[in-house]
């Protein structure tokens, strides 16, 4: 066991929301006074847009580009803005990011385009227009990258200034499974080795898609989140080391059909937790350390499509301790849905 530093970091998890409707934002432009000129500018620099992992066409929203008039006389005017694929931006933030596979993403065609650049109408009242696209089968994603696209804003006309730190946008694409998010997790835990070790719920968990019905378990809160169970030795924080989950599920049935150590499946990252490259692999995905996640056949082991709520009951075995093959540890939990992570 590890000691556990109480991080209160959520760093490790980008928070994002996916937006499928096609409906405009209703807004309300705010001007500047009679003084002053038409900024233009995108509303973020960079934003990261999760996506369903599925083969079916799902629409998103890119860019929401406005621009703040001065008075009501230049919200009556029209402007015409230009804007360019722009993929330099992309690697200036981050050089990981690479870009989509060709035809996955698809912008609005209302939006004309010649060559690499855009052109966005205002009409006379209009502060703002979003672009749109079709993501058309993110399936094809795969999960060990990370995709980007970007955007400058070239020019406006009618004297509109563009804003320096808002003139690109960076866009991250990433897939999840309907699985993908934040839970609560409450219940009980019991050491049959060292009834010191008492329960820490309730715990914060993030389910990260990591297959179409597969995710890992990062602990939101332990030591800036990883893969791992913190419980306390006393009052002593403290946690299992080299030992957290994978999680799998029947897409018809919502049954968990796979439950292991993620420090027991070589080519997963390296935490802070331990390394699985040390781990055996299947069928038992034992840790370095011996330790294994497996499924009390006794609980109902299922999420649920209406809540997205998880109800689970697994053992922890740790083949080198006195309980041998049997159960060293057991949990009976709820993982309570809160939202996308």
């Amino acid at each position: 066991m590890k000691y556990l530093n109480f991080s209160k970091k959520l760093a490790a998890f980008a928070m994002s929301v996916l937006v499928l409707s096609a409906c405009d934002k209703v807004v309300t432009p705010d001007p500047m006074g009679d003084a002053g000129q038409t900024i233009v500018k995108f509303v973020e620099s960079y934003k990261l847009l999760n996506v369903d992992f599925i083969p079916t066409p799902q629409t998103i929203e890119l860019v929401d580009l406005r621009r703040d008039i001065p008075n009501s006389t230049e919200l009556g005017r029209e402007m015409t803005i230009i804007v360019k694929d722009d993929p330099g931006a992309v690697t200036a933030y981050d050089p990981a990011l690479i870009p989509p596979p060709p035809g996955m993403v698809v912008i609005d065609p209302s939006i004309p385009k010649v060559g690499v650049n855009y052109t966005f109408k205002m009409k006379a009242g209009d502060f703002a227009k979003v672009m749109k696209a079709t993501i058309t089968n993110a399936s094809l994603l795969s999960l060990s990258n990370r995709y980007g696209i970007g955007f400058s804003i070239v020019s406006a006309d009618a004297d509109g200034k563009i804003q320096g730190s808002k003139k690109t946008m960076v866009i991250e694409i990433g897939a999840k499974n309907q699985y993908d998010g934040l839970y609560r997790d409450n219940g009980t835990f019991v050491d049959l080795i060292n009834p010191a070790f008492v329960s820490a719920y309730p715990l914060t968990y993030a389910l990260i898609t990591s297959g179409a019905n597969q995710c890992e378990v990062w602990n939101v809160n332990l030591n800036g989140g990883l893969p791992g169970f913190n419980f306390l030795n006393g009052t002593t924080g403290t946690y299992y080391g080299s030992y957290g989950y994978v999680i799998g599920f029947d897409p018809a049935t919502g049954n968990i059909n796979d439950f292991h150590n993620y420090y027991g499946e070589p080519g997963r990252a390296v935490t802070g937790g331990g390394d699985p490259g040390l781990g055996t692999g299947p069928p038992n995905f034992a840790s370095s350390n011996t330790r294994r996640a497996v499924l009390d056949p006794s609980g109902a082991n299922k999420f649920d499509f209406a809540t997205k709520n998880i109800t689970i009951k697994h053992w922890m075995i740790q083949t080198n301790q006195p309980t041998g093959t049997g159960p060293r540890a057991t949990f009976n939990e709820t993982w309570t849905y809160l939202g996308p992570r």
